[in-house]
């Protein structure tokens, strides 16, 4: 091979390579490298595609087929640094998003600027806004991240595929709409008991099966969940830890099932 066909079989592999990190940018994260094969996007090492495959979304997918319906539905990864908006009440959605890392909070706030903790997502392939993506009504709630994070989003007109070789997206939506209306389901009935003892009590014995429960935020957002004044909430978790109901170490709440369920 001449110097001319090397200097130029260089070159072109460099342009390939250089124009896949400007078409496909959006993909470079969390040691993720996609190259430009075939007019497909690779995920090489596999990161991605092991979060992907504990998402409900994914559920009973091969990782080969995940990574092929990511390129058919042409995904992309969107980055948000902490403090920046999801989105905000009053957006409509026209995309799923699935959290690859980071955290991202989802709250009400009224008018007179009253925040409610409607969600906390910080687990790795958590689904969220899929209630959204299949009515025609704008979002009631703001989402922002609350660390660095990365989000997968997927278009609509994907998810609803007509496809046979993706017919299993579909039902899995089908379980994680399920899954969304049990969780609020349990919401409410935490937050409609009638003294913020019950609430406390009815959170933990409803959210978690076992004898302790680790709290996915602080004492604010905690009571940001709950519907109550921190202070208030403060003292009662003082006064049934007096009471002997429950312990509190290395922010988990250690309780008795028996005890608690003698209260309601």
């Amino acid at each position: 091979m001449t110097r001319y066909k090397i200097a130029k079989y260089i070159f072109r592999e460099q342009f390939c390579s250089l124009f896949c990190v400007l078409t496909h940018t959006n993909l470079y994260i969390m040691g993720i490298r996609t190259i430009c094969k075939n007019d497909k996007v690779s995920y090489e090492g596999g990161y991605m595609i092991d979060i992907l495959k504990k998402s409900l979304l994914f559920k009973g997918m091969k990782g080969e087929e995940i990574e092929d319906y990511l390129n058919f539905a042409k995904a992309s990864v969107k980055n948000f640094k902490r403090g920046e908006s999801v989105f905000i009440a009053g957006d409509y959605v026209k995309e799923l998003y699935i959290l690859l890392s980071g955290e991202v909070t989802v709250e009400n706030i009224t008018q007179s600027g009253k925040k409610t903790i409607v969600n906390v997502f910080d687990k790795p392939g958590t689904v969220f806004a899929e209630v959204y993506l299949f009515i025609d009504e704008p979002l009631h709630h703001y989402a922002s991240a609350t660390k660095d994070t990365s989000l997968l989003i997927i278009k609509k007109d994907y998810i609803v595929s007509q496809e046979d070789n993706y017919k299993m997206i579909i039902n899995n939506i089908i379980s994680i709409l399920a899954n969304k209306a049990y969780y609020l389901n349990k919401k409410l009935m935490i937050c409609t008991a009638k003294s913020i003892r019950n609430k406390i009590i009815n959170y933990l014995l409803i959210i978690d099966e076992g004898d302790y429960i680790k709290l996915p935020f602080n004492k604010t957002a905690f009571a940001e969940f709950l519907s109550v004044p921190r202070p208030s909430l403060s003292r009662e978790l003082s006064q049934m830890k007096a009471e002997g109901l429950i312990e509190e170490r290395d922010n988990k709440i250690y309780f008795s099932r028996t005890k608690l369920e003698d209260l309601l």
